[in-house]
């Protein structure tokens, strides 16, 4: 194919426009401003955040306040159902105790019984023993004369047959004598035997009886053994229950207290939860607004990073193409520099190591040569002077040796008493058996004196250290001490033989570090082979490699302008990136070209070089001095080895030889044979004088120890055994408050003398707790010597009178004798009431109006002392002393006594709970202190109030200002718990024209709840209706209904309650759904709950019924008294009650203002506007004379109470009414009524 000229011009110039097209990157500025976008991103980010944070922090505040008051309201459903079964409980027990207690009582009665009847039966059988000991001393005194009689009878028996005898003829007289005393004697002798036999008959009698009555003596016993176990059981149960009776209303009244506290936490929350919610949506529309804003900013971002990471994807492959330049510069240069390096350093490497090697080689060499020659010559001088030497000396060894057996032996055979080492020992004997004697013996006797005194007869000695004088400081001077004889344990001599050894020779070498050769070299050979540091490659050369990054590069072939980009900072980044490119393939084909560059050449130059300096004959100087250094060492070492050898062969030898065959004129035989013969000697005589002496010595030794150990008892007093008690004035166990307490010491003291005047005391200190010291050292009457001693009131102190129960006080007692302390105790007692007061009963209830207020209880003495006086008993009520205490005999130790306390609270008392608790007090200190029980002041019910308020517990509200503000309103109030009073009586509530009704009503109440409605009366039912049939019932009769619950809180007031402000805790309230039309009933809301509905309005939580046919009126409440605040209860129901009142008696409160400021004014209007909606109701028959007395209504005695009464300053307020009342008449015979009222009305205006 042919092309023409200006073909080949057009072709080339679209080539070169296409290649610019492909070196320049399209795109605008703003294409690629990522900061920019991330800005504007980050400032809607923060906007969306600080939005977020916003709504993030009401909410968690939010949440918080609603968790919060979620929790309050189950803690207050949690609670209402504790405080239920706490009631329940509290029931259960209180029945358990009173069982328990009638069990009790019942127990004593028996116990008291038994003990009558064991009394009776034991005085019967004394009386029994004693009369059967009289009829024993009869019976003997009887048999006794029986004895005497029948004597007598045998005496007359023998005269009259000796009489018979001596006389042939008889003498009549005196044989009729004779024989009539015999008669006499005979006679007396059957009445005395029946007279005992009478005797023997009534004592068996009484011993039958005796029999009997041990029987039931013993039966008696058993009886009062196992009442007294039933008495302790039933007493235990009763004190069981009594804790568990107070652990229940103690938790009852602070599950009340939480439920208060509940509540009022709940008020708190709901402006706080309104303002929270309110801005919650503000800040959440905001965060809306900047989310649609946050996410068009991202997507430009995106955008632009996008465009930005394509540009830098296309300048990293550019740059990295046209970086490859810098290799070619780097190769250049890394050539240039390794050979000039490398050519120097390898000269220095190959003749450094070059020198080295040689001169090891040559030193090797030397040192060989050195060791072989110095062996050889040490060995062959010392064989010859070693064998010589080795003869002398073994031939001397063996003489002295010899000498000294020879001597020692004929010595010991038979020593010379007379010989001067024989008399230096046994002197030296002598002394020594003294200094064992003194050291082993004098102990003993010591410890025979010691037994002698420790073991004989002690008296015993008690002793009152009352008016001692006091003890302050140690006395002066030192303690009299037994100090023994000191002595150290002789050491015998030692007499040893001598011995003889071989005395080893060496001579001194050099040392093995200081020769530079022989150490390395001398041990083996080494061939030149193993001497070449140069074999292989030179590695470990340290030399300063030059690396390519730190070059100064001339970038000869860098273009800046290679590639254009619009975007100034992706220029300026491609032309880094370019320049780092080219940077490091210049270093880094630097570093590789080098690298091999500079081995090769360092390797070639120093092989040649190393080869000239390895050679060991240029080094003869270093050769010569290790030969020379080494055969010294090895001369030495060579010398010594062999010598030593050779002269102990030889020594041993000539050493046997002399002793076999010894040369006894020789002066060494003769010099060691004295010594002998002197050691032989000395070792006699050593033994002969500790034999000799001894026994004497330990004898005498023995008398010392005793005799020195003997006078110190006898001079001195031993004090041994020392105890010390702590005991309280009256023994009775107990540490009492206010009670004075002494500590007593028990000694024994074996020595014979008493001690120095002042020099035995004893101090008391109060470490801790509520004691202070009355006498706080005294010193010690003398102690008699050899005797057991106890010193009583040695030291005293007193507890504090603002002691408390289980108080603990420290105190520490010590006994100084001189300046030293011979005993040391720490006492740590506790403070404690030695009675207890127990079967404390006090009543639930106490009354203002009756005196049968009484606190039953008993005390009993547990300690073993009795008190110091009369028992005086106090009532405490709320911690203060209330009323005169009463007074009983004192309690021996184990005796109690039975109390009872009356009580009669206070006015100011009334209606409030009261803490209760009895103090025993004698002498000024406090015996006994019973626990706080809690009880409730309130009124029993007359029968004969205007207003009742009947109620399950009192103590669960807070009626202290409502019958306060009723009693000011001019209302009598009767109150009556179902709790305690049991079921209302239906007469009792009928006779009552105004009733304050709580929930949990009977059937008894619901009928005089109908009573009093029938008559005209009116009714406050409050509680939680949904739970109470009868209450339901109520409200099923009147048409209406309950539907749902609402939320408690502030509730919007209408009627007699306007511009009044009722207030109940949080909490579900019943809504109330009232009748639209009834004939014969008329509804008003009272009371409307705080939430609202979009087409019913608030809902109904309390109304108002009015029976038009009787009048009666029902006010229901869904919810319970307690609910409410105290204010807004108290307003309720006054206001309740002022609605019952006459109109006249309103009237005249209102206008003489002795009511309150507008509660009057608003119920006059209320009750007047009530009558009128009933004369709606029967179409207007109430206020026409034809069908009514209109004089009696409510209206006309409202006219007659004001009209006339202009002096008064409220009157106009009063006659205002007027129009308000004619509004709602709907018949113009009832406004006829009104008319003067409206006259005055118009005048007025």
């Amino acid at each position: 194919m042919n092309y023409t000229l200006q073909q080949l011009i057009l072709f080339a110039t679209c080539f070169a426009c296409l290649v610019a097209a492909a070196e320049h990157y399209p795109g605008s500025v703003n294409d690629f401003d990522v900061p920019a976008a991330k800005t504007r991103l980050q400032d809607a980010q923060a906007r969306h955040l600080n939005a977020q944070r916003k709504v993030a922090e009401r909410q968690e505040a939010l949440e918080k306040f609603t968790t919060r008051r979620q929790a309050l309201h189950a803690e207050i459903r949690e609670l209402n159902e504790e405080a239920g079964k706490q009631q329940h409980h509290i029931t259960e027990h209180e029945h358990e105790f009173n069982n328990a207690h009638a069990a009790n009582q019942n127990a004593d009665n028996r116990l008291t019984k038994l003990r009558q009847q064991l009394a009776t039966a034991a005085d019967t059988a004394n009386k029994h023993r004693a009369q059967i000991g009289r009829l024993d001393a009869r019976l003997a005194h009887t048999r006794k004369k029986l004895q005497q009689v029948q004597d007598e009878y045998a005496d007359a028996a023998a005269h009259l047959a000796s009489h018979r005898d001596d006389n042939a003829v008889h003498d009549h007289a005196n044989c009729a004598r004779f024989q009539h005393e015999a008669k006499a004697f005979e006679k007396q002798a059957q009445d005395l035997t029946h007279t005992i036999d009478n005797l023997i008959g009534r004592k068996a009698a009484f011993a039958g009886e005796l029999q009997a009555l041990e029987v039931q003596i013993k039966k008696c016993n058993t009886q009062i053994s196992a009442v007294d176990a039933e008495f302790g059981r039933s007493n235990g149960l009763a004190n069981t229950h009594r804790q568990s009776l107070q652990q229940r209303r103690s938790e009852f009244d602070r599950i009340c207290a939480r439920v208060d506290a509940c509540e009022d936490a709940l008020r708190d929350l709901a402006p706080q939860i309104d303002e929270y919610s309110r801005h919650q949506r503000h800040w959440q529309h905001q965060c809306d607004e900047q989310v649609v804003i946050v996410k068009d900013l991202r997507r430009q971002l995106h955008d632009a990073r996008d465009n930005y990471r394509r540009a830098l994807h296309h300048i990293k492959r550019a740059a990295a193409r046209h970086g490859r330049d810098g290799a070619r510069e780097g190769r250049d240069l890394a050539v240039n520099h390794a050979a000039t390096q490398a050519e120097r350093l390898g000269e220095e490497v190959g003749r450094e190591r070059g020198e080295n090697d040689g001169i090891a080689r040559a030193r090797q060499q030397g040192a060989t040569v050195g060791k072989k020659n110095g062996i050889e010559e040490g060995r062959a001088d010392a064989q010859g002077k070693a064998s010589q030497n080795g003869k002398v000396d073994g031939r001397a060894t063996g003489l002295t040796a010899r000498g000294f057996d020879d001597g020692f032996k004929t010595a010991s055979a038979a020593p010379n008493i007379g010989h001067q080492a024989y008399r230096q020992a046994y002197a030296r004997g002598e002394n020594h058996a003294t200094a064992e004697a003194q050291h082993f013996e004098y102990p003993r006797g010591v410890k025979a004196a010691e037994d002698e005194f420790y073991n004989a007869a002690l008296a015993e000695y008690v002793l009152d250290n009352s008016g001692a004088a006091s003890f302050k400081t140690p006395f002066s001077g030192l303690t009299p001490a037994w100090t023994p004889a000191t002595s150290v344990r002789p050491q015998k001599p030692l007499f040893n033989t001598p011995t003889y050894n071989v005395t080893k020779h060496k001579r001194r070498t050099s040392k093995p570090s200081q020769i530079r050769g022989h150490d390395k070299y001398a041990e083996f050979a080494a061939g030149k082979d193993r001497i070449n540091t140069l074999a292989g490659k030179v590695e470990s050369v340290a030399i300063d490699v030059p690396l390519g990054r730190d070059q100064n590069w001339a970038f000869k072939y860098f273009d800046p302008d290679v590639v254009q980009y619009p975007h100034r900072p992706l220029q300026r980044h491609f032309e880094e990136t370019y320049r780092d490119a080219y940077f490091v393939a210049a270093a880094e084909a630097y570093d590789e070209t080098f690298d091999e560059t500079f081995s090769d050449i360092l390797q070639i130059v120093a092989d040649e070089v190393y080869g000239q300096y390895v050679d060991p004959e240029r080094y003869g100087r270093d050769h010569a001095q290790a030969r020379d250094e080494a055969f010294d060492y090895w001369r030495e070492r060579s010398w010594n080895k062999t010598y030593n050898d050779v002269y102990a062969q030889a020594h041993r030898a000539a050493r046997q030889h002399a002793y076999d065959n010894p040369d006894t004129d020789a002066g060494s035989y003769r010099s060691k044979h004295q010594a002998g013969t002197a050691l032989a000697h000395r070792r006699a005589g050593f033994e002969q004088g500790y034999k000799d002496l001894i026994a004497d010595a330990g004898k005498s030794q023995r008398r010392n120890g005793f005799n020195d150990r003997a006078a110190f008892f006898r001079d001195h007093p031993d004090f041994k055994d020392i105890e010390i008690r702590l005991q309280e004035n009256n023994r009775d166990g107990y540490f009492g408050i206010g009670e004075t307490f002494s500590a007593s010491v028990s000694l024994r003291n074996y020595g014979l003398a008493s001690q120095a005047a002042g020099s035995l005391g004893v101090t008391m200190r109060i470490v801790s707790g509520p004691a202070n010291p009355i006498a706080a050292g005294s010193t010690v009457h003398d102690v008699p010597g050899q005797s057991v001693t106890r010193i009583d009131n040695v030291v005293s102190a007193r507890v504090d009178h603002q002691a408390r129960p289980h108080d603990r006080f420290v105190a520490v007692v010590t006994v100084h004798y001189y300046n030293t302390i011979l005993a040391e105790e720490r006492f740590e007692r506790t403070v404690r009431y030695p009675m207890t007061v127990d079967r404390l009963q006090i009543p639930q209830r106490v009354y203002t109006n009756t005196d049968d207020n009484t606190i039953h209880g008993r005390i009993v003495n547990n300690s073993k002392g009795s008190p110091p006086g009369p028992i005086e008993l106090h009532l405490f009520v709320d911690g203060k002393k209330a009323g005169a205490p009463i007074t009983i005999r004192p309690l021996h130790s184990g005796k109690s006594t039975e109390f009872a306390i009356p009580f009669v609270p206070t006015p100011t008392q009334f209606l409030s709970h009261l803490d209760l608790s009895v103090r025993a007090v004698s002498g000024g200190i406090v015996q006994a202190r019973s626990n706080s029980r809690r009880t409730f002041a309130s009124r029993r019910s007359a029968g004969t109030g205007t207003v009742l308020i009947t109620v399950h517990d009192l103590a669960m509200l807070k009626l202290k200002p409502v019958v306060d503000a009723l009693t000011g309103a001019g209302a009598q109030v009767d109150l009556f718990e179902r709790r305690y009073d049991g079921a209302i009586d239906i007469q009792a509530l009928s006779r009552h024209r105004f009733a304050i009704v709580g929930g949990d009503i009977d059937l008894a109440t619901r009928d005089g709840i109908g009573n009093i409605l029938a008559a005209g009366g009116d009714v406050l039912i409050a509680g939680s209706l949904q739970t109470d049939p009868a209450a339901m019932e109520l409200l099923d009769d009147r048409g209406v209904a309950i539907k749902g619950t609402t939320n408690g809180g502030t509730l919007a007031t209408k009627h007699f309650l306007e511009d009044a402000l009722v207030s109940t805790g949080f909490g579900q309230l019943p809504k109330f759904r009232l009748p639209k039309r009834s004939k014969s009933r008329v509804f008003y809301k009272l009371l409307t709950g705080p939430d609202r509905t979009l087409f019913a309005g608030r809902p109904t939580v309390g109304f108002r019924c009015i029976d038009v046919k009787t009048g009666g009126s029902l006010t229901v409440l869904g919810f319970g008294i307690d609910k409410l605040k105290t204010e807004s209860a108290t307003t309720l129901l006054v206001r309740s009650y002022l609605m019952s009142r006459p109109v006249p008696e309103l009237a005249e409160r209102c206008l003489t203002g002795k009511g309150t400021r507008h509660a009057e004014q608003v119920v006059l209007a209320a009750i007047i506007s009530e009558e009128i909606q009933c004369d709606n109701a029967v179409r207007g028959k109430l206020y026409n004379s034809k069908y009514n007395d209109v004089t009696a209504t409510d209206l006309y005695a409202f006219q007659a109470s004001v009209l006339d009464r202009a002096d008064l300053p409220r009157y106009p307020q009063l006659v205002a009414l007027a129009p308000v009342f004619s509004k709602r008449i709907d018949s113009r015979n009832s406004r006829k009524l009104i008319k003067p009222l409206m006259t005055e009305y118009r005048r007025l205006k």
